[in-house]
């Protein structure tokens, strides 16, 4: 009879040191024998309660609101003001600014080229003045959907009435504004398949079709448009071309420059940021050329894991942080295990996206039980059928917005191009939409 106590003991002895730091890290914080540390805390010598205008940067991507009616955005704090007087601030808030006021100058929208139209990027600097989302001078609150659709934390929330730039943090802010709004603009042109190439390529989702995301939500598939490793990969395989030509060193390092200025564009999201680390991880022990095995890329991920976790405290209860790190888990750990039986039932060409497809799914369906309350089966079956022609959406688009981007006259012939494939991924994420989660 096998002793179980025996076998775990002996599995956890072997365990590699990385792996199991990895794995008690992840105890520690997600049953909360330890609390993270805050450092953007909100402080004030004024109470949160009672201010009427905070001044500060913009710190995120602006995202819309279930309703529509507001975008919601994290804004670094730098002075506050109420009846009491006024103070300075330090810390994070989540600042909920009208819609009318952030697409002033979004094509489609309420554009506007006045001097009183209100650039809301990251890296503005803000004057918003308004009330607490808690305050009993509310008298146009949000939207119950609105505050439930907001991250659960204690961060408190400011509602701004009015908003007024005073200028950006650095040169740099400002340049990445301008060019997320040219690209807007350019990609407006593509009707709905470029909404979707913007969110693909920027993570803005304003000018995405709301029943496509439903559906893409519904099918399990939602990761496809959160900014991962999949559009780091197209990076990878780009420089992996110049390599050719110009040797494997300089096309590593065009590879990292690429993924840093992507990142800088898009923004630093917990997903992007967790591949970026793997890959650096991974670039740096081979330029060290430091002895992999087997179990490098798990390693990889588990080191990726200790550094987010100790200098990103904001991710660590990201939905999109978990469901992340969990997926590539399963990934790593369940598709050499899997794959044997699949070769016996499916074609060699769909081995390895069947299998990576149920490991991931086998790794986060808990999670997002927990977190959610519904998991989605069918996320396997449309997980393999939708990512490959997602990938050449996403590969396609990218290509045609920079060929736009340098030659504006080929907007409209390209753009023929990417609404055949806007309209092959439409419609095969619709289908698969229709199948219904499991509600728990």
């Amino acid at each position: 009879m096998v002793d179980f106590k025996s076998s775990l003991r002996n599995s956890i002895a072997k365990l590699h040191p990385l792996k199991a730091a990895a794995l008690i890290l992840a105890l520690l914080l997600y049953t909360g024998i330890v609390k993270r540390a805050d450092p953007f805390v909100f402080r004030s010598a004024l109470d949160v309660r009672s201010l009427t205008s905070i001044t500060g940067t913009v710190a995120s991507n602006p995202a819309k609101t279930a309703s529509g009616r507001f975008y919601s955005m994290l804004f670094n704090a730098e002075s506050v003001e109420s009846a009491a007087g006024k103070a300075e601030a330090a810390g994070r808030i989540r600042m909920l600014i009208p819609a009318e006021t952030v697409e002033a100058l979004y094509p489609g929208k309420l554009f506007s080229l006045t001097g009183e139209a209100v650039p809301v990027e990251e890296g503005a600097r803000l004057v918003c003045k308004g009330y607490p989302l808690d305050s009993v001078q509310s008298t146009a609150l949000p939207e119950k959907d609105d505050t439930l659709s907001l991250p659960q934390s204690s961060m408190p929330v400011f509602i701004a009435k009015d908003t007024s730039f005073s200028q950006w943090k650095n040169g740099l802010s400002r340049i990445r504004a301008l060019f997320r709004l040219y690209l807007k603009r350019m990609l407006y042109a593509w009707g709905e398949a470029g909404g979707l190439v913007l969110a693909l390529m920027s993570g803005s989702r304003e000018y995405t079709d709301a029943a496509l995301a439903e559906a893409f939500k519904n099918a399990g598939l939602a990761h496809i448009l959160a900014l991962s490793g999949m559009h780091l990969s197209l990076f990878i395989s780009a420089s992996s071309l110049a390599g050719v030509f110009a040797g494997k060193k300089l096309s590593a390092l065009l590879s990292v420059i690429l993924m840093c200025v992507f990142i800088w564009f898009a923004g630093a999201t917990p997903s992007l940021v967790r591949a970026f680390l793997c890959l650096m991880i991974m670039f740096l022990t081979r330029l060290l050329w430091v002895y992999t095995y087997k179990s490098a890329a798990l390693d990889c991920l588990c080191a990726a894991f200790i550094i987010q976790t100790a200098f990103l405290h904001a991710d660590i209860y990201n939905p999109a942080f978990i469901l992340s790190y969990a997926a590539v888990a399963g990934i790593l750990i369940l598709t050499p295990l899997i794959s044997p039986f699949l070769h016996r039932i499916l074609p060699s060409f769909a081995v390895s996206s069947a299998a990576s497809s149920i490991s991931a799914w086998i790794f986060t369906a808990p999670i997002c039980a927990l977190l959610f309350g519904q998991i989605t089966p069918g996320g396997i079956i449309a997980s393999i059928i939708v990512t490959p022609v997602a990938s050449l959406f996403f590969i396609t688009g990218f290509v045609c917005a920079l060929l736009c981007f340098i030659m504006p006259f080929l907007i409209p012939p390209l753009g023929v191009i990417i609404q055949v494939l806007y309209i092959i991924l439409k419609y095969t994420v619709l289908f698969f939409g229709r199948f219904p989660p499991i509600v728990f």
